[in-house]
């Protein structure tokens, strides 16, 4: 995760980072997008919260433009110069040429009309995240002054409206289609969810609020949600109803979770601020960009043996502990830095405008 709020974070970003060892590798392949869907909710969540709580009369876009750039970049950057440097060594065997290298430096790899293929398969959610940077001012200053449900049908046009469109225009080609369908558009009646559960939480929380029964409740819901779209998975692709609606349902059960999870502190359930978390929530973005490749790298010896002994479990810790270790190392040597230095510019920024 990119983003951190102090006692809210920590479970939902081991979710998000571990989703491949809460799942086979075949049914993760498939369904990893739901840890990525929970992101984004998440991400909505969390920075709006903080807009709703800042003193929009000295908020400044650039200020808070400058810190997300200072947040995401530099850990991204590195990433990127390890796996182009050390592609042959972890398996990485593709051209890269100029073209690609100016497309992931500005990160429009995945954007129309020349979509590549990414060196890390995570990246692609990272310019859709930064679209909603972009927006969420707009969104939110709409949820501000106009109300919630209004903000949520306007979404939700666009994102009907685009994915529509998007399977019109590329129906043949199942590989554009996926490249494209996701893209910010088509994503943000997620982002929405996140949002206006952002909103709620802020102005009408309740301690007396049913905590467990709604995580609980929440969850099978979202269970069996899954299990409807697993069932008809064959015609997702081909113009069904759910290639449309499937995700932004999804996400509204997932935005459910999400705030019954956020009212555990507001219920003085303490544990869920416990260092381990917390420190985990704080090098989740390292978790993020890393877990993948490690994956990858060690993905060989999940089908070997040792003296008769299947290596699958063993390979799965091993990924887990060296995906911490890289994730320690990115953010205590690269994004801790990167974070302090775009406050002082934010802070440079805002004293400038004042």
């Amino acid at each position: 995760m990119i983003f951190h709020v102090k006692g809210q974070t920590g479970i939902p970003f081991i979710r998000i980072g571990f989703d491949d060892y809460f799942l086979n590798v075949s049914l993760f392949a498939s369904y990893g997008y739901l840890g990525v869907q929970l992101f984004f909710i998440l991400s909505a969540f969390l920075l709006g919260l903080h807009y709703f709580q800042a003193d929009r009369n000295h908020w400044s876009y650039r200020s808070y433009i400058t810190k997300r750039i200072a947040r995401i970049y530099p850990a991204y950057l590195a990433q990127l110069a390890v796996l182009v440097v050390f592609s042959g060594w972890l398996g990485i065997n593709r051209s890269f040429g100029w073209n690609e290298l100016v497309s992931h430096l500005f990160m429009y790899f995945n954007l129309p009309p020349n979509h590549m293929q990414q060196f890390n398969g995570v990246w692609w959610t990272l310019p859709v995240e930064f679209g909603f940077y972009i927006i969420l001012p707009l969104m939110a200053g709409l949820l501000l002054h106009v109300n919630w449900l209004w903000m949520y049908v306007v979404c939700l046009f666009f994102t009907l409206t685009y994915r529509w469109y998007i399977y019109q225009e590329n129906s043949e080609s199942i590989n554009r289609l996926i490249s494209l369908i996701d893209l910010l558009p088509g994503e943000l009646t997620i982002f929405a969810s996140g949002l206006i559960c952002a909103w709620y939480y802020y102005n009408y929380r309740k301690t007396n609020t049913p905590v467990f029964a709604g995580i609980i409740s929440s969850l099978m819901i979202v269970m069996l949600w899954i299990n409807y779209h697993l069932s008809h998975l064959s015609v997702y692709f081909k113009g069904s109803w759910l290639l449309y609606y499937w995700e932004t349902i999804n996400a509204v059960f997932f935005t459910l979770f999400i705030y019954f999870l956020a009212m555990l502190k507001q219920n003085k359930q303490y544990w869920i601020t416990h260092p381990a978390l917390l420190w985990l929530g704080e090098i989740s973005y390292g978790i993020y960009l890393w877990h993948w490749p490690v994956l990858l790298f060690l993905f060989p010896f999940m089908k070997q043996e040792f003296k008769g002994m299947p290596l699958y479990w063993y390979t799965l810790g091993s990924t887990f502990c060296i995906t911490i270790l890289c994730a320690a190392i990115s953010y205590y040597l690269i994004e801790k830095p990167g974070i302090r230095y775009g406050r002082h510019l934010a802070a440079k920024i805002q004293t400038s405008t004042v």
